[in-house]
């Protein structure tokens, strides 16, 4: 019988806890940063170099499919993928958002500004993150795009 207590009497009790979001939290060393596949960079909990940000499994993962990228990125500061460049164009940091995320198969993109100019120019990137390493360069800021 439905909602009848179970023979023996005992009844179980199952907590499902919901994963906490951790990406982008304060940190000061790798060891703050709770996830595998995570470090501490620029002050931030972020995936290691090589790895996507999963947004619906909260976790660093090494694959992601083109049709599971999605519309928020991960910003690495002082980050750049030297010699992946697919195109440039001059534009603000939203400007390159909407860029990348209308091009099905921009994985990623890089901002600079030149200070004497002002002006502000991206460069996009067709290359997974588990192919290469992004590299320290104070004149760029490097976006990851999210994974499902």
């Amino acid at each position: 019988m439905e909602g009848a207590p179970p023979a023996d009497g005992v009844v179980t009790f199952v907590t499902v806890l919901n994963k906490k979001d951790w990406i982008e939290t304060p940190c000061s060393s790798d060891s703050d940063c709770p996830e595998k596949n995570a470090m501490c960079y620029y002050d931030k909990c972020l995936c290691d170099i090589g790895f996507i940000y999963s947004v619906g499994r909260k976790a660093c993962v090494s694959t992601c499919a083109l049709s599971d990228l999605q519309t928020s990125y991960i910003k690495y500061p002082e980050g750049g993928l030297a010699g992946y460049n697919m195109y440039q164009v001059q534009a603000n940091a939203e400007e390159c958002k909407s860029i990348c995320t209308n091009d099905t198969q921009c994985m990623n993109f890089e901002i600079t500004s030149v200070p004497v100019t002002k002006l502000t120019y991206c460069n996009f990137h067709y290359v997974p993150l588990s192919t290469t390493t992004v590299d320290i360069d104070k004149d760029w800021d490097f976006y990851a795009k999210t994974c499902a």
